[in-house]
Formats: C-alpha cells, structure tokens, sequence
C-alpha cells in the first residue's frame, strides 16, 4: 500500500470564519465547534482527517452529548468508525447550511481538505488505538455550560445547584473563531495520504467515493 506524509497549511482566522459563518446569520455553528473542540480535542486523529469532518464532528458530537450525556457509552476503539458516520450527516448538514467562501478561500480551504472525504474508514483504522480511546473518553466525559463573564456572575449570584460544570468563555462570534483558530492551529500538519486504502474501501462501495 503507497503512503506519502505531506504537510498542509494552518487553518486562519478568516478561513474559518468563511467556513462557520460565511452567511452571518449567527455563532450556533461556531459555538458548537468550540465547545466540541475544547472538550474532545481530535489532534491525535487530524492527519487522518479533513479540516471539514474535524469541524463537523466537533460541532455535531458535541450537539449530540449536550441532548443526551449517554449517546457515546458502550462504543469502544473498534467502533470509531461508526462514531464518526453517525455524526457526519447532521454536522456537514449544519456546516454547508453556513460555509460561503471566495473563490481564494476555497482554495485554500482545498489544501486543508486534502482526503477529499474519501475512505474514512480506512483513515481512521490507521489512527493510533490511543489517540482514539482518548477521544472515546472525552465523548463520555462531562458536558460544560459555557457563559459569559457576566452571565457566569449572574449565574452564580443565583446560588443555582444544577450540578452543571461551568466555563467562561468570551462568546461573541469573533472572539470564538479566533479561539477554534487557537487550538487548531498546534495541531499537526503533516497527513499521510493511502491511495491503497482509498482504492480498496472504494471498491467496497461499489466504486463510489464520497466528496468533502
């Protein structure tokens, strides 16, 4: 099977604010892709993933834990796979519902997208079992409620015992981008593209290769 490491770019500021909220009709996007990111980091799987399907399933897995703190139990390192499919049809639903790029933009968003979505299965079976037990946990672990600095004080005046485990976050449309900015930015850049994989689960699928 041919495999060759190559390096892509850093994702920037305005890459991503074209990708999460290139239609400015609000942060939902954005917020979900942060709080996602912050709680269940995927650093250890990016090189095997596309820009699109770490913010899609940062956004919709994080979406999915708030509705019900049980969605992820009883999967382990082998079911990682179906992990990530359940969760790519309502996060890219909700992340081309927002991406409006130009046409420089979406070239470089191309380069950050260089799977081209194909053979995720084979992808991820190439990811360390570590890195993806990692995952697993954070997906069980607790689900914070974010607010602003002056609702985490109101919050709190109001002496509320929810059991809730609160974070402060500046939650204004900028402030979170540059924050998912932030912690994608040291995540790694080289990815190794597997023709051999791709080739094989393509043949799987009858010949079809999804598109990113």
């Amino acid at each position: 099977m041919a495999s060759r490491i190559q390096t892509r770019p850093k994702p920037s500021r305005e890459t991503l604010r074209q990708v999460l909220n290139g239609d400015e009709r609000g942060s939902g996007l954005v917020q979900a892709v942060h709080h996602g990111l912050c709680e269940t980091p995927l650093n250890g799987l990016y090189p095997w993933l596309d820009l699109s399907e770490t913010v899609a399933f940062a956004a919709a897995s994080w979406q999915a834990r708030r509705e019900d703190r049980k969605r992820f139990d009883g999967f382990g390192p082998a079911d990682i796979y179906a992990v990530f499919n359940e969760m790519m049809g309502p996060g890219f639903r909700q992340l081309n519902a927002h991406k409006k790029m130009d046409e420089r933009t979406a070239r470089r968003y191309g380069m950050l997208n260089p799977h081209r979505g194909r053979g995720l299965k084979a992808r991820l079976g190439m990811a360390d079992e570590e890195d993806v037990k990692r995952l697993l946990e954070g997906l069980n672990g607790p689900v914070r409620r974010y607010l602003s600095p002056a609702g985490y004080e109101a919050y709190t005046a109001m002496r509320l015992d929810d059991n809730d485990l609160l974070a402060v976050a500046d939650l204004r449309t900028g402030n979170l981008i540059d924050d998912v900015r932030d912690m994608l930015s040291p995540y790694p850049r080289d990815y190794v593209l597997s023709e051999g994989a791709y080739q094989r689960q393509a043949h799987a699928r009858g010949g079809q290769l999804p598109l990113f």
